[in-house]
C-alpha cells in the first residue's frame, strides 16, 4: 500500500490502521485512507458515495486506484465519549436518526461499531469506515448494544428509545431479550 505520488513527498502523519488499510491526515480538513484490497476500496467508496446527502458521512473530495480522500472528522470515538460522561436524551435521538439514515439509505446493516461513530466538538455525530454496511444483515445494533453493556449504558439508552421511539423499541424487543440472555 504506497501513498499517491503526490502525496509521497509530504510527512503526513497516520492516524489508523486496522485490517482494510491505513488512513493518514492531510491536513486539517482532508484525510487519504489507503485500501489494502480492492475489495475494501469499493465497498467502502460506495457506501460515502450513497451518504453523501446525508450529514452523518464524510464529505468525499477525490478518489483514485486503491484510495479515498475525505473530509477528516475531528471528535471523540462514542466509546471514548461515554467514559467520560452520561447518555444523554439528545445524544439517543441522534443515534437513533443515525440507524434510520442508514436504513432509509438502503444499507443491509444498522450494525456499527461505537469506535467508528464520532461525537464533534458541536455534539453532532459523524461516521468513518462504512465499509461492511452492504455486506451483513442486521436490523439490529448488536456492536452498539454490547459496547454499551460494558460501559454501564445500555440500560438509560433503551429507556430514552423506548420513550422517543416506541416503534425501533418494539422492533428491538426481541433482539434486546436474546441480547440481555446471552450477556
Amino acid at each position: 500500500m504506497k501513498l499517491p505520488i503526490k502525496f509521497r513527498s509530504l510527512n503526513l502523519e497516520m492516524i489508523g490502521s486496522g485490517s482494510q488499510g491505513i488512513v493518514y491526515k492531510i491536513d486539517d480538513n482532508r484525510c487519504i485512507k489507503i485500501y489494502k484490497k480492492k475489495k475494501y476500496f469499493k465497498r467502502e467508496l460506495k457506501c460515502l458515495q450513497r451518504g453523501q446527502q446525508s450529514p452523518f458521512f464524510p464529505e468525499i473530495f477525490e478518489w483514485g486506484k486503491y484510495y479515498i480522500i475525505r473530509e477528516y472528522i475531528k471528535g471523540t470515538p462514542l466509546n471514548q465519549h461515554l467514559k467520560l460522561n452520561p447518555m444523554t436524551l439528545a445524544l439517543s435521538k441522534k443515534i437513533i436518526k443515525l440507524l434510520r439514515t442508514f436504513k432509509n439509505l438502503g444499507f443491509r446493516s444498522i450494525d456499527m461499531h461505537p469506535r467508528h461513530i464520532f461525537i464533534t466538538h458541536n455534539l453532532e455525530i459523524k461516521i468513518i469506515d462504512p465499509t461492511n454496511m452492504m455486506l451483513h444483515h442486521r436490523t439490529f445494533p448488536r456492536k452498539l448494544f454490547s459496547e454499551l453493556e460494558k460501559l454501564g449504558q445500555k440500560k438509560i439508552f433503551l429507556q430514552f428509545v423506548k420513550t422517543f421511539d416506541p416503534e425501533i423499541y418494539h422492533h428491538w424487543k426481541k433482539y434486546i431479550n436474546d441480547f440481555t440472555a446471552k450477556s
